[in-house]
Parts: structure tokens; sequence; C-alpha cells
């Protein structure tokens, strides 16, 4: 990794390590108690910059980290946010200026070959642009992502709009999910699962053999994000507004018929955040999106 000189793995004898440093500056800009009392053990000569432990309590070091703090423990709070993350982690740092650069991420050759092959024989050496579909949510959130049901007209809408093959990705929790759009699913229909294991290098490479992704707010977007894919995100129970969208590379989606957004839960509601996003406005955006992807080749 550029400029970072050593990689301490949390442990017993990393700590002795924190603790020996000589550090001349420690920034510390996650607001829990573990990485704080880190910061603190690290920190000799200055104060660390984001959090620190003192009287057993988090003490933030300036405005903007008490602003942070306070969005974790409120949501009312965090739902009035318009800051992305980033914005919100630079201004901790006190580099409110700095320009937001994407994140970079290194795709292992082989594994990308390998997943191109997969592809291309699940598609029969289709040319077709194809469209990823991230079937995760959160156990915690599950209505970050669209149902199966929805998932399945979506594809439906989509294929009839563009020439197109799409992709179910996701992991082994998404195996059910995906059974369930596939039987939905005609013998005519485009559609084809690539889910994988444990293997997050195989997730990163299958994502980079696709054109352009329909995901939650999950870790298939923070991926697509350094990949530099095109893509169309939906939103419901967390704040959209710390996406930062890249210059269009992230299109953000969310319903207006609601006021129960970045709820931070899971209701039962029959018309909820998901339900009430309109499928045609996500396929639009998503030909968008392929657009895109074809003009920067």
């Amino acid at each position: 990794m550029e400029d970072v000189d050593e990689v301490i793995e949390l442990s017993e004898g990393a700590l002795a390590r924190i603790m020996s440093g000589g550090w001349d500056q420690v920034y510390s800009v996650s607001n829990d108690l573990e990485s704080a009392s880190l910061a603190t053990l690290a920190a000799h000569k200055t104060t660390p910059v984001g959090y620190s432990m003192a009287d057993g309590a988090i003490r933030p070091s300036n405005e903007a980290a008490a602003h942070w703090l306070e969005m974790a423990a409120f949501d009312r709070v965090k739902r009035g946010n318009t800051q992305s993350y980033q914005e919100l982690m630079l201004a901790i740092i006190g580099a409110p200026d700095e320009p937001i650069k994407p994140p970079a991420l290194r795709i292992d050759a082989a594994a990308q070959t390998t997943a191109a092959e997969r592809i291309a024989e699940l598609f029969d050496g289709s040319r077709r642009r194809r469209v990823a579909i991230n079937l995760g949510s959160s156990r915690r959130w599950p209505k970050k992502m669209l149902g199966a049901e929805q998932i399945h007209r979506y594809a439906r809408i989509l294929a009839e709009r563009a020439e197109v093959d799409i992709l179910l990705v996701g992991g082994r929790a998404e195996a059910d999910k995906a059974a369930e759009i596939l039987a939905l699913c005609g013998p005519d229909d485009r559609v084809r699962t690539a889910l994988t294991e444990n293997s997050l290098t195989q997730f990163v490479a299958i994502l980079a053999n696709v054109d352009a992704l329909l995901c939650g707010d999950t870790l298939a977007l923070h991926i697509a994000t350094a990949l530099g894919l095109p893509t169309v995100a939906v939103f419901g129970p967390t704040s959209p507004a710390e996406i930062f969208d890249f210059n269009g590379l992230i299109t953000k989606v969310w319903t207006s018929r609601l006021d129960c957004l970045i709820c931070y839960g899971d209701c039962q509601k029959r018309d909820n955040c998901m339900s009430l996003i309109d499928l045609t406005e996500l396929v639009e955006l998503t030909v968008q999106q392929l657009s895109q992807h074809q003009q920067q080749q």
C-alpha cells in the first residue's frame, strides 16, 4: 500500500508495539471505545485527533468529532445530516477542503480471469453488456435491498429495455434468495447466478467483469466505487447523504413517499422504503449508467 510503512494487527503483542511506537501524531476517527482506547495508549506526545479516552469516556478532539459522535448517538441528528462520510472524516482531521478521491483497489489477475471465464460460460459467450444485482442486504437492516419478487420484476423490465445479461451476485447467505428469483424467471430470461462462498477476492473479480451494478447500501457499493463501476444504489433505513457519488458514478435512489427514512431499523409496514421504490425508474437509471460505462471505454 502506498504511503503505509507498517500495518499492526491487533493482538496482545500489538498492544506493546502501539504503546512504544513514539508516534508524533495519532489519528482516531472511529467513535468506538476500543479504537479510542488504542489511540490513547499510542499517543504520548499529543492528544489524538478524533477520539481518545478520558475518565472512562470517549472524548472528541474538536467540534467535527463531537458532531460525528452525536450522530452515532441520536438517529434524529443522523437523519438530518447532509454531508458525506468522507466530508465528515476530513473535517475531523482538520482538512475539510481536501478533494475527495475514490478508493483504490487492486484486483488479482488470476482471479479476474477465472471470473471472466465463469461469466462467459454462464451466458454461452454472449457479448451483451452485463448488469450485476447484489442481492445482499443486512441481517441488521434487511430493507437495505429489494426483495426477490421486486428484483425479478426489475430484471424483466431491464431485459425488455436493454440488450443485457443479468447476473445475481452475493455470498452464501443469498443462496435462497437467488433460488427464489430464478424460480420466478422463465426459460427465456437472461438471468444467471454467480454467488461466491467466503472469498472477497472472488466477489471483487466478479464485479470487475460487469458493466453496471444495482445494489443497496452494502459492501458491494464501496467495492464498485473502488472499481469505477457505474452503480445504482437504493436507500431506505440508512443515509444516502453519507455516500459520496463521485461525480455520478453512484446514482442514489429512495422513495419520496415516506417521512421515516434513515430509521436505522426494520419496520413491518406493508408499504415500506423498499416496496415503494419505482422499478421503472431504477431501470431507466441503470440504462443511463450503462451508457456512462460505454462512453468511458
